[in-house]
């Protein structure tokens, strides 16, 4: 699948980042102020390389695992259902596989049927015995033939306390997922509901900007973004993830170092 092609050429790409941390920061384009006479300015620079490579590889991580998640957080993922609400092909796996097994074991009991009155038949004596095992199998033939219940039922369960826990964030607070502002002064702001990721080469047509979309380690990921007000058609376990690493982990963010200088004027 394309989706799972892509996280695999994002993880070999965090690979050769880790590599070229590993080779010491050479061949990054990151410019470097050489100071011969220096040696410990020259340290300094090398070990802001290195973090800076090294930042640069987790940020990207973290977002290979934010779209991953997002993926399999998915109801619509995890138990297989269609946009409708029909049984999706999970739910269809599972069937088939109780159908086969319900067949297998029919046939056991139909061998051990067959076995048992051949047995009887040859041995007059042990009748009273299979009069007393009788209502026994008569259940267990009962039970596997009747056993789908159990599995949907389960199944069923889980969706729902899925859809629960997914709208727990609502429930917390009234207007919905809010942030407080930076400076700690004013009104919360809405969180940010990121509604599409792209990698690699697909960051080659987005512009930074433009319908909420926003680059900050091009040309290994671009990220587009809608207040969580207008969160559109996003599924509610993306809500969730969004809440969790986009807003309170600060994601986009995550490799944005404060300038001390410049809160001192």
């Amino acid at each position: 699948m394309p989706t799972f092609k892509r996280l695999l050429r994002c993880l070999v790409a965090v690979t050769i980042l880790l590599f070229i941390v590993h080779m010491g920061g050479e061949g990054v384009s990151i410019p470097i102020a050489h100071a011969q006479s220096n040696t410990a300015d020259s340290m300094m620079t090398q070990m802001a390389v290195v973090m800076g490579v090294i930042i640069t590889a987790m940020n990207f991580l973290t977002w290979v695992l934010f779209y991953a998640l997002n993926i399999i957080m998915d109801p619509a993922f995890i138990f297989g259902t269609e946009p409708g609400g029909q049984d999706g092909s999970l739910l269809m796996m599972i069937h088939e596989i109780w159908q086969l097994s319900r067949d297998l074991v029919n046939v056991g009991f139909a061998i051990f049927l067959i076995v048992t009155a051949i047995y009887i038949a040859v041995r007059p004596a042990h009748l009273e015995e299979a009069k007393k095992a009788l209502p026994k199998f008569v259940i267990a033939i009962v039970l596997v033939n009747f056993t789908w219940f159990i599995p949907r039922v389960l199944f069923d369960v889980s969706q729902i306390l899925t859809y629960t826990v997914y709208q727990i964030p609502n429930m917390l607070s009234p207007n919905g997922c809010v942030i407080p502002p930076p400076d700690g002064v004013g009104p919360p702001r809405p969180c940010d509901i990121v509604t599409n990721v792209v990698f690699f080469e697909d960051t080659n047509d987005i512009t930074d900007g433009e319908d909420g979309w926003d680059c900050p380690l091009r040309p290994l990921v671009c990220y587009q973004s809608v207040p969580a007000t207008k969160p559109g058609n996003i599924g509610m376990q993306s809500q969730v993830l969004n809440g969790l690493v986009i807003n309170y982990a600060r994601l986009k963010t995550l490799a944005t170092i404060s300038d001390p200088r410049a809160a001192n004027g």
